[in-house]
């Protein structure tokens, strides 16, 4: 059974081009000019501007401009964002399942980049938001740390990707070519090669469960899951994919 939108204009992936591509232009055109003061807003946390600090401010930004972009656009064609799945899942075992489901995605994917890095270990390399969350060492940055890649990504990259694009392809392909093409999509725009595989497993997990729950927000418990296990692992046991 496919998603149903009820819309007065069809939402696209022209729609969600315009809504990614601008925020990585506005974001970096903000912070460059420092028309967003981030280092600035950063010193004003505890423990003053670091790289934990700038993470948190610099997901303030983005996740409030892709947001507003996905609220802009749906307000543009007639929608809204219930129709594009931002509803509690009707049963609420869905978020225990959620949970669940993050946790042995992000496990999956470590077992994955594991053997990948076995293979290719010339080729292994860490991300960016793995050398930041390493330096984590007291409470404030475990929050910080936490509201940035547990809570804020998740949400606005649910939003992107299961919401806005998902239902956009699905309106012209179907629900299957959706998950495989959103899934590659989510994959690749992590900017990693050597983690497109994993990235496309979790991906794929994600919109199964979409397909599963009906509802982003369950999908959000689950992203979020697999995000906060992961920073676990990275600031306690100091186990990275």
């Amino acid at each position: 059974m496919e998603p149903e939108i009820n819309h007065k204009k069809q939402i696209s992936v022209i729609d969600w081009l315009v809504i990614y591509i601008s925020t990585v232009v506005l974001v970096n055109f903000l912070v460059d000019h420092q028309l967003y003061p981030s280092q600035w807003i950063s010193s004003l946390l505890p423990g003053g501007m670091n790289d934990v600090n700038l993470l948190f401010v610099h997901e303030i930004l983005q996740c409030g401009l892709i947001v507003g972009g996905v609220l802009l656009f749906l307000h543009i064609r007639g929608t809204s964002i219930q129709q594009i799945g931002w509803q509690a899942p009707q049963n609420a075992q869905n978020y225990v399942r959620a949970i669940v489901y993050g946790v042995l995605t992000c496990s999956l994917m470590l077992m994955l980049s594991a053997f990948l890095t076995q293979i290719f270990p010339q080729w292994a390399a860490t991300q960016n938001v793995v050398s930041t969350a390493l330096q984590v060492d007291t409470a404030w940055g475990i929050l910080a740390a936490f509201l940035s890649v547990g809570v804020m990504a998740p949400l606005c990259e649910e939003l992107l990707f299961r919401g806005y694009l998902f239902h956009a392809v699905n309106q012209k392909y179907g629900t299957w070519p959706s998950v495989i093409i959103t899934s590659f999509i989510f994959a690749a725009i992590h900017g990693q090669w050597f983690q497109l595989l994993p990235l496309f497993m979790a991906g794929f997990f994600l919109n199964a469960f979409y397909l599963h729950s009906r509802s982003l927000i369950a999908t959000v418990f689950m992203h979020s899951a697999w995000n906060t296990f992961s920073l676990y692992l990275i600031v306690s046991l100091n186990v990275y994919v």
